[in-house]
């Protein structure tokens, strides 16, 4: 095996391009000073361990793990002659011809998460581009950043904030968020910005939730789009009809109310009507303070979490939670999980206490819209399992 030149990377990782038997070849290994490092070298295997099996046209392939090259122990990767996502963006492109890197692109993401895996690192540097035939060529491969290696702005930049934060476990939504960086790189023209917004936002929940729903906003471009998907112009024309005949309904029954209180008794009409009794108590309601508008104002530094505030919640208002809450206990699970099995010192609580609260308004960002009903909800559900892994401590 022959190494023919190696490629620039910010990480502990090296990449190298050489030749194996006559056949081009990629080589992911380790840079010299950390070669000799046995946690390093057991993270190369793990990734290839996890990775080996993945088969797909725009994904590098891991052929096998070669323990003995000129740079030690390597992942070997078929290859073609390529270059990053970043050397085609300097090239002159049409829309359509970016558009079709998009896709690729997506397509090999979507097929990571069909076989439960998150890329994690996606960015302009571990997408590459074949010179001949443009096909797209992802590096399924998460490089390393020791202490004394700062992660680069150039790679930040395409990170969900969740995958810079590392205090919750990843999903399918941060690589789409870095879909959609690279989809604003792409500078495809303003038609794209709702694609762009809806993998971009702050809060995971508010993002596509996987890359069907991104390939679906993508292709329909010129709508308005959303988190969820896309609004096609027979839906919004639904929707108009639907809100005509809501108008409609509620003129017809003002009218029958106003001829049946014309023929009410003095006694009965001084009585206050059902609708007059709802609003009573829906003002009544507005002028209390709520507490989804002060969880917010909590010092982050105590032990203080969410109260129990949502007992008699209707069903109907706590539908959103049922989507919600695997994501969220599985990410407070991993907040907990180094502080678990072990008496903790007061310092360690109070950290722990400051990522739970880092997380839960992190969360509250996302759910912004929602009811007072509803946030109370979702402050009960934090806040009782919040609770119950507390009580586990020791």
């Amino acid at each position: 095996m022959t190494i023919d030149n190696e490629l620039t990377t910010a990480s502990i990782n090296s990449l190298s391009v050489g030749s194996d038997a006559g056949k081009p070849v990629l080589l992911v290994g380790l840079k010299e000073g950390y070669r000799d490092k046995p946690q390093y070298v057991r993270s190369l295997k793990r990734e290839f361990s996890q990775c080996k099996d993945f088969d797909h046209p725009h994904i590098l392939k891991y052929v096998r793990l070669e323990e003995d090259t000129p740079n030690g122990a390597c992942i070997v990767m078929e290859w073609e002659d390529s270059r990053t996502l970043g050397d085609y963006l300097r090239e002159s492109h049409t829309e359509e011809e970016k558009k079709a890197i998009v896709v690729q692109i997506a397509e090999a993401v979507g097929y990571l998460h069909s076989n439960g895996f998150v890329h994690g690192a996606l960015s302009a540097s571990s997408v590459f581009v074949t010179r001949k035939g443009n096909q797209v060529k992802v590096l399924n491969f998460r490089p390393r950043y020791a202490d004394n290696l700062k992660v680069p702005q150039d790679v930040t930049r395409y990170l969900a904030p969740e995958a810079k934060d590392g205090t919750v476990a990843l999903d399918a939504r941060a690589d789409i968020f870095s879909l959609g960086v690279i989809v604003k790189e792409m500078n495809m023209g303003p038609e794209y910005n709702g694609v762009v917004d809806g993998c971009c936002s702050y809060g995971r929940y508010q993002r596509y939730e996987n890359t069907e729903a991104f390939l679906s906003a993508l292709e329909r471009r010129r709508y308005s789009h959303t988190a969820s998907g896309s609004a096609t112009e027979t839906e919004r024309g639904n929707r108009s009809k639907f809100i005509i005949g809501a108008v409609v309904a509620l003129v017809i029954v003002a009218v029958i109310v106003f001829f049946n209180s014309r023929s009410q008794t003095p006694s009965e009409s001084q009585q206050p009507t059902a609708s007059e009794q709802t609003d009573s108590m829906q003002q009544q309601s507005a002028s209390a303070p709520s507490e989804a508008s002060t969880a917010d104002q909590r010092d982050t530094t105590t032990e203080t979490q969410p109260q129990n505030t949502a007992d008699n919640v209707p069903p109907a208002d706590v539908d959103f939670l049922a989507t919600m809450e695997p994501q969220m206990e599985k990410d407070i699970d991993k907040i907990f999980a180094p502080y678990e099995n072990r008496e903790l010192s007061a310092e360690e609580r109070a950290q722990l206490s400051r990522h739970i609260s880092r997380y839960y308004r992190g969360l509250r960002r996302t759910l912004k819209g929602k009811t007072p009903d509803e946030m109370a909800a979702f402050d009960k559900a934090f806040g009782n399992y919040v609770t119950s892994k507390k009580a586990a401590l020791q």
